[in-house]
């Protein structure tokens, strides 16, 4: 049998149009890749890449450069003088902003305050300053309505002074033996300082304490009495000088102590009001 009876010949035709159609579609995909890397190529091309990155000279690496978008030399802060203009500017700018906002606000404030402040909230604000100035006022009254009765409840003095004291009651009640030997007194005890001072404070704690119906007369004998008269009389401590046969100076167990008046203007009388300036006595 021969190969055109096989359909040998028909085999060769087809499998040279295989390989046409074969060499065609390569030819084809070639083409389509070529065209393909082309079009990547070009779009590549379309895309900016800005600045190139920083590149170390000696090593040839890549530099690290800080996060954040890339920014042109033209767009970067100026600094003039070593001063980062840039942010100057931007804190300005925020001081601005907050000065405007502040404004507004205050604003806003007070047309909110102007129409919550209605006719009757003004009414009852009065009302209210009203109340708490009258009540201010009758506190400072009460005040000083109870300060001038406790003026005018405090006891007035019994004696208007110390000389007043020696005279009428302190000569009279305390009445030892006065030698100038072993008790010592002056019937010019004013002259000594001392001694006024120390018969000024028996006075004055005899019109404390004689308001004690209880232990005062008690108290004021030991604790002030007893005490002061006991270093005004003793040799070793009384600053009245030692006199010997001296009548004036001297007196006998029970007899007052001897005194001497003192000048009228050296002992006023405490109990009567003193005159203001420019007010003569007896106006």
């Amino acid at each position: 049998m021969s190969a055109s009876d096989w359909g040998v010949e028909d085999w060769g035709g087809s499998a040279n149009a295989a390989d046409g159609s074969e060499d065609a579609a390569t030819a084809q995909h070639a083409e389509w890749i070529g065209n393909g890397i082309e079009a990547e190529d070009a779009e590549v091309d379309d895309v900016d890449l800005g600045e190139d990155p920083p590149v170390d000279e000696l090593t040839g690496e890549l530099l690290d450069e800080p996060a954040g978008p890339r920014v042109s030399g033209a767009d970067r802060p100026q600094r003039v003088l070593g001063v980062d203009v840039g942010s100057l500017a931007t804190h300005a700018v925020d001081e601005a902003v907050q000065a405007a906002v502040q404004r507004q606000v205050a604003k806003i404030a007070q047309e909110s305050v102007a129409k919550a402040l209605t006719p009757e909230v003004l009414a009852a604000l009065r009302v209210r300053a009203q109340e708490a100035t009258t009540a201010a006022v009758s506190e400072h009254v009460a005040q000083d309505g109870t300060k001038a009765l406790a003026d005018a409840d405090e006891p007035s003095l019994h004696y208007g002074s110390v000389d007043e004291f020696v005279r009428e009651h302190l000569r009279v009640v305390y009445r030892p033996r006065i030698d100038g030997k072993n008790r010592l007194w002056s019937a010019q005890w004013w002259k000594y300082p001392e001694a006024r001072i120390r018969l000024e404070a028996i006075w004055r704690a005899w019109e404390h304490l004689r308001l004690d119906p209880a232990t005062g007369v008690s108290v004021w004998w030991r604790d002030h009495a007893d005490y002061h008269l006991g270093v005004l009389t003793s040799p070793a401590t009384s600053p009245f000088p030692a006199v010997y046969d001296d009548s004036v100076n001297t007196s006998e167990f029970g007899d007052p102590l001897p005194y001497i008046a003192p000048p009228k203007e050296l002992f006023p009388d405490t109990r009567v009001a003193r005159p203001s300036s420019g007010e003569e006595p007896g106006d």
